[in-house]
């Protein structure tokens, strides 16, 4: 349906006559907020710059996508954006969650220079607690 080109409002018809109202709504939803997030790519390429979502849902799905992308090479830029959202968001939360789930994900980046010098820093210290 989304090749159509319809208004917002017929797509959002067309969709609760094939799915539900419900599921329509979500999907729509859904589809509007990944939309406006950042693109990964760029804050890899620059998290210094990259912008940082103001939207809850939009920070959980950037550090959750972050996450999934996080390897022994990009890991000093994910804990720089890590670091930006612990200080200029004042979003620890989510900082930790990035760092958690990259290391879950992929338990080599533990043995990088750059988690070393995390864990002596402000968010290294959020992250055993002693923040």
């Amino acid at each position: 349906m989304e090749s159509l080109g319809l208004s917002l409002e017929l797509e959002s018809e067309a969709m609760s006559g094939a799915v539900g109202n419900g599921a329509a709504i979500e999907y729509i939803a859904f589809r509007q907020m990944a939309r406006s997030l950042g693109n990964l790519d760029a804050i890899l390429l620059d998290p210094v710059k990259a912008s940082i979502p103001k939207q809850p849902s939009e920070m959980y799905a950037t550090v959750v996508g972050l996450a999934s992308r996080t390897n022994e090479t990009n890991f000093g830029r994910i804990v720089t954006y890590a670091q930006r959202l612990y200080t200029e968001a004042d979003r620890g939360e989510f900082a930790a969650l990035l760092i958690r789930d990259s290391q879950r994900r992929n338990v080599k980046i533990a043995y990088t220079d750059d988690y070393v010098r995390m864990q002596v820093s402000p968010l290294g210290q959020l992250l055993t607690g002693k923040a």
